[in-house]
């Protein structure tokens, strides 16, 4: 039955520094598995704003909202698997990174994830080649193992465990594939 869905719903989700092939990596793993994806939240209103720098303290609670309550609704709808395009704590990054320190975004983040569940994080390294979309910092193109790490480091604090892909934009998305059907294997074969 549709009530029980979400319940059920395997959640995968992919975090890395900026132009990592995170976003069409989500939307191909989706293709794949012909299920739901949930893109990044954030880039729209980054766009909206004219660039990441211009965002508003509200843009970033309208961005932690906005991205739970999708996941909600989309777990109801996926066929077993959710691919997600970042989430509250590459949002907190971002706060942090853009100097937004506004306390209650950070504790809204923090509550988020606490409540959120993973059945894997895809970490996506930064060893392809930059590409610069208009909306892009140069600060993290020019550190992006350091922001990568940074990254990885606030998934660890609050007890996430990332599996890392990288190589080719091919072999990232077959190692995912890899790593996401043996989700579905029985806990003794894993």
């Amino acid at each position: 039955p549709m009530f029980v869905r979400p319940h059920y719903v395997k959640k995968v989700l992919i975090i890395g520094s900026e132009s990592c092939g995170k976003s069409v990596l989500t939307v191909n793993l989706a293709h794949h598995y012909h299920t739901n994806y949930l893109e990044e939240v954030g880039r729209e209103l980054s766009e909206l704003s004219g660039t990441d720098t211009m965002m508003l303290t509200e843009d970033f609670t309208r961005i932690l909202l906005e991205h739970k309550a999708k996941e909600m609704r989309l777990t109801e709808y996926s066929n077993k698997v959710l691919i997600e395009d970042t989430d509250c704590l590459i949002t907190r990054f971002f706060m942090d990174f853009l100097e937004d320190g506004n306390e209650a975004n950070e504790n809204l983040a923090e509550a988020i994830a606490k409540l959120n569940h993973y059945d894997l994080i895809l970490h996506a390294e930064p060893d392809v080649e930059w590409v610069q979309d208009g909306d892009r910092s140069e600060e993290i193109a020019a550190n992006r193992k350091l922001y990568s790490e940074r990254i990885e480091k606030l998934y660890e604090r609050f007890g996430f465990k990332c599996k890392h892909i990288s190589g080719s934009y091919t072999e990232r998305y077959e190692k995912a594939i890899k790593l996401i059907d043996e989700l579905f294997l029985p806990e003794s074969d894993r």
